[in-house]
């Protein structure tokens, strides 16, 4: 997906994906990265090194908020 947004929990570091949904940033193992993009509900995962992340989104419908999923 393009233009999620990513950030180190508790930092200003962050980055934004390309249009094949590719990102850097440069994070150490133990970091929580915050995923967020608009109408999907954000994922936190923490990293542990790897080269590759894959991330999967829920859509929050036009309705639902966090308290009543």
């Amino acid at each position: 997906m393009i233009g999620v947004q990513i950030k180190i929990e508790g930092t200003t570091v962050g980055a934004i994906t390309d249009v094949d949904g590719n990102f850097t940033i440069k994070a150490q193992k133990g970091n929580i990265l915050l995923f967020s993009y608009v109408g999907y509900e954000q994922q936190k995962i923490t990293y542990k090194g790897e080269k590759v992340l894959a991330v999967s989104y829920t859509h929050l419908r036009a309705h639902e908020t966090r308290g009543n999923l």
